[in-house]
Protein backbone atom coordinates (compact mmCIF):
# COMPACT_ATOMS: atom_id res chain seq x y z
CA UNK A 1 0.00 0.00 0.00
CA UNK A 2 1.53 3.14 -1.39
CA UNK A 3 1.29 6.43 1.47
CA UNK A 4 1.05 10.19 -0.30
CA UNK A 5 3.33 11.90 1.92
CA UNK A 6 2.27 15.71 1.96
CA UNK A 7 5.06 18.29 1.96
CA UNK A 8 5.25 20.46 5.02
CA UNK A 9 7.60 23.12 6.16
CA UNK A 10 8.49 23.61 9.64
CA UNK A 11 9.16 26.92 11.39
CA UNK A 12 11.27 27.81 13.73
CA UNK A 13 9.65 28.99 16.60
CA UNK A 14 11.72 28.77 19.31
CA UNK A 15 15.57 28.78 18.26
CA UNK A 16 16.53 28.87 21.72
CA UNK A 17 14.73 25.32 22.46
CA UNK A 18 16.21 24.06 18.93
CA UNK A 19 19.43 25.04 19.86
CA UNK A 20 19.08 23.29 23.18
CA UNK A 21 18.09 20.07 21.43
CA UNK A 22 20.56 20.52 18.73
CA UNK A 23 23.39 20.36 21.40
CA UNK A 24 21.33 17.27 22.75
CA UNK A 25 21.67 15.63 19.26
CA UNK A 26 25.31 16.18 18.15
CA UNK A 27 26.21 15.04 22.31
CA UNK A 28 24.57 11.31 21.70
CA UNK A 29 26.38 10.38 19.06
CA UNK A 30 29.47 9.90 21.10
CA UNK A 31 31.05 6.59 20.80
CA UNK A 32 30.85 5.31 24.01
CA UNK A 33 26.60 6.05 23.63
CA UNK A 34 26.52 3.50 20.54
CA UNK A 35 23.30 4.13 18.14
CA UNK A 36 20.72 6.74 19.24
CA UNK A 37 17.56 5.14 19.87
CA UNK A 38 14.01 6.47 20.87
CA UNK A 39 11.92 5.62 23.60
CA UNK A 40 8.42 5.49 23.63
CA UNK A 41 6.17 6.13 27.36
CA UNK A 42 5.88 2.27 27.57
CA UNK A 43 9.85 2.03 27.38
CA UNK A 44 10.11 0.38 24.15
CA UNK A 45 13.25 1.03 22.65
CA UNK A 46 14.06 1.56 18.60
CA UNK A 47 17.41 2.72 17.19
CA UNK A 48 17.34 5.36 14.95
CA UNK A 49 18.65 4.54 11.34
CA UNK A 50 21.69 6.54 10.47
CA UNK A 51 20.26 8.21 7.66
CA UNK A 52 17.06 9.29 9.93
CA UNK A 53 19.54 10.80 12.53
CA UNK A 54 21.65 12.65 10.02
CA UNK A 55 18.28 13.68 8.38
CA UNK A 56 17.13 14.76 12.06
CA UNK A 57 20.63 16.94 12.82
CA UNK A 58 20.47 18.61 9.76
CA UNK A 59 16.96 20.02 10.57
CA UNK A 60 17.57 20.88 13.80
CA UNK A 61 20.85 23.18 12.72
CA UNK A 62 18.46 25.14 10.39
CA UNK A 63 15.67 25.42 12.95
CA UNK A 64 18.36 26.46 15.81
CA UNK A 65 19.69 28.73 13.47
CA UNK A 66 15.67 30.37 12.87
CA UNK A 67 15.68 29.53 9.44
CA UNK A 68 12.04 26.90 8.19
CA UNK A 69 12.43 23.52 6.79
CA UNK A 70 10.61 21.83 4.08
CA UNK A 71 10.48 18.16 4.32
CA UNK A 72 9.08 16.87 1.14
CA UNK A 73 9.31 13.10 -0.75
CA UNK A 74 11.62 13.10 -4.09
CA UNK A 75 8.46 12.14 -6.52
CA UNK A 76 7.09 15.81 -5.63
CA UNK A 77 6.09 17.40 -8.91
CA UNK A 78 7.52 20.77 -8.63
CA UNK A 79 6.50 24.12 -10.57
CA UNK A 80 9.15 25.71 -12.30
CA UNK A 81 9.70 28.71 -9.63
CA UNK A 82 9.36 26.03 -7.12
CA UNK A 83 12.29 24.62 -9.58
CA UNK A 84 14.43 27.30 -10.28
CA UNK A 85 13.96 28.40 -6.18
CA UNK A 86 15.64 24.94 -5.14
CA UNK A 87 18.43 25.55 -7.50
CA UNK A 88 18.87 28.89 -7.16
CA UNK A 89 18.07 30.15 -10.78
CA UNK A 90 15.81 32.51 -12.38
CA UNK A 91 12.98 31.07 -13.78
CA UNK A 92 13.78 31.38 -17.57
CA UNK A 93 17.07 29.91 -17.30
CA UNK A 94 15.50 26.81 -15.88
CA UNK A 95 12.77 26.71 -18.41
CA UNK A 96 15.82 27.04 -20.91
CA UNK A 97 17.45 24.00 -19.58
CA UNK A 98 14.51 21.85 -19.20
CA UNK A 99 13.39 23.00 -23.11
CA UNK A 100 17.00 22.09 -24.21
CA UNK A 101 16.49 18.65 -22.82
CA UNK A 102 19.19 18.52 -19.55
CA UNK A 103 16.09 18.15 -16.58
CA UNK A 104 13.15 15.93 -17.42
CA UNK A 105 9.81 17.41 -17.34
CA UNK A 106 6.19 17.04 -17.91
CA UNK A 107 3.11 19.19 -19.03
CA UNK A 108 -0.14 19.64 -16.87
CA UNK A 109 -1.87 21.57 -19.61
CA UNK A 110 0.11 24.35 -20.40
CA UNK A 111 2.23 24.21 -17.29
CA UNK A 112 5.60 22.52 -16.76
CA UNK A 113 6.06 20.67 -13.66
CA UNK A 114 9.56 18.94 -12.67
CA UNK A 115 10.02 16.18 -10.11
CA UNK A 116 12.34 16.87 -6.95
CA UNK A 117 14.44 13.79 -7.96
CA UNK A 118 15.05 14.80 -11.52
CA UNK A 119 16.47 18.45 -9.80
CA UNK A 120 18.79 16.38 -7.18
CA UNK A 121 19.94 14.66 -10.33
CA UNK A 122 20.65 17.42 -12.12
CA UNK A 123 22.28 19.25 -9.10
CA UNK A 124 24.68 16.40 -8.69
CA UNK A 125 25.75 15.83 -12.22
CA UNK A 126 26.20 19.79 -12.36
CA UNK A 127 28.65 19.41 -9.50
CA UNK A 128 30.46 16.72 -10.69
CA UNK A 129 31.25 18.67 -14.34
CA UNK A 130 32.35 21.20 -12.11
CA UNK A 131 34.43 19.50 -10.33
CA UNK A 132 35.72 17.99 -13.48
CA UNK A 133 36.90 21.06 -14.97
CA UNK A 134 38.01 22.67 -12.03
CA UNK A 135 40.49 19.83 -11.31
CA UNK A 136 41.43 20.10 -15.72
CA UNK A 137 42.22 23.49 -14.97
CA UNK A 138 44.50 23.09 -11.87
CA UNK A 139 46.07 20.50 -13.94
CA UNK A 140 46.70 22.73 -17.04
CA UNK A 141 48.12 25.74 -14.49
CA UNK A 142 50.56 23.78 -12.83
CA UNK A 143 51.52 22.00 -16.02
CA UNK A 144 52.38 25.64 -17.70
CA UNK A 145 53.34 27.39 -14.48
CA UNK A 146 50.93 29.76 -13.87
CA UNK A 147 49.81 27.85 -10.72
CA UNK A 148 52.74 29.57 -8.76
CA UNK A 149 53.17 32.30 -10.24
CA UNK A 150 51.81 35.79 -8.60
CA UNK A 151 51.16 38.87 -11.29
CA UNK A 152 53.77 41.26 -11.78
CA UNK A 153 50.89 44.04 -11.78
CA UNK A 154 50.39 46.00 -9.16
CA UNK A 155 46.98 46.97 -9.85
CA UNK A 156 45.24 43.38 -8.95
CA UNK A 157 46.54 44.32 -5.02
Amino acid sequence: MTVAVARRTYLAEDPDADSDFLVFLKGSVSAAQGVPKLVADDGTEHQVPHGVFDALLLIAEALAEGRAVSVMPTDTQLTTQEAADYLGYSRPTLVKLLERGEIPFSRVGRHRRVMLRDLIEYEAEARSRRRTTLDQLTQESVRDGSALRTPDDDSTR
